[in-house]
């Protein structure tokens, strides 16, 4: 006997599929890797610029952005925030994407335009949305995104794991020690810091 299935609770099957990344730095990379191996998953990617030697070595292709959103069936965004990606998510965007597509944020927020992503979900223009991030963040529980059942949001955990939390603090220790020696920092995010502590 066959079970009745609500529509509802049904995903989708990652399988051959074809994953977008923007932002192919260090975690797209990994994303790219684990999609690839695991469900045989055909990459392609927009950056700033190509990268000719991770293309080879992932096995990824480099396409315009208009490309990525019309061919994507999910598209992961794993850019810094800066001037050009703030926002740049929007409904225009949104729009362009596949109806089946699912859209993926751990990154910033702020990348997405969120009343704009609301709408997407809510009149079909994508299939759902994984957020590990959201502007206004935390999001509040009586926002639509919330309650829409294609959409899942999880409250910025994705580094919640015992070793991750231990691995961070031993690199923060790492710079306070070579930092009050007077010594270049090993993990040094903002080289001004290093210029202020050795020559106040």
């Amino acid at each position: 006997m066959v079970q009745n299935r609500t529509p509802n609770l049904m995903g989708k099957s990652l399988t051959n599929k074809t994953l977008g990344i923007f932002g192919l730095g260090q975690v797209g990379q990994q994303v790219a890797r684990l999609c690839r191996r695991t469900f045989g998953m055909n990459v392609i990617y927009h950056n700033r610029a190509p990268n000719q030697q991770l293309e080879t070595t992932l096995d990824v292709q480099y396409v315009p952005i208009e490309v990525l959103l019309e061919k994507s069936d999910v598209l992961s965004v794993h850019a810094t925030l800066n001037s050009d990606s703030s926002g740049f998510f929007n409904a225009k965007a949104f729009y362009a994407m596949k109806r089946s597509a699912i859209f993926i944020n751990t990154a910033n927020g702020k990348i997405h335009d969120q009343k704009a992503l609301t709408r997407a979900v809510y009149e079909g223009w994508i299939w759902g949305a994984g957020l590990d991030v959201t502007d206004p963040s935390p999001i509040s529980g009586s926002d639509p995104l919330v309650h829409h059942p294609h959409v899942c949001i999880t409250p910025r955990i994705a580094l919640d794991t015992t070793e991750t939390q231990t691995l961070l603090s031993k690199i923060a220790a790492k710079n306070l020690i070579a930092a009050l020696n007077a010594e270049k920092m090993p993990n040094c995010i903002n080289p001004t810091v290093y210029r202020y502590i050795n020559h106040k």
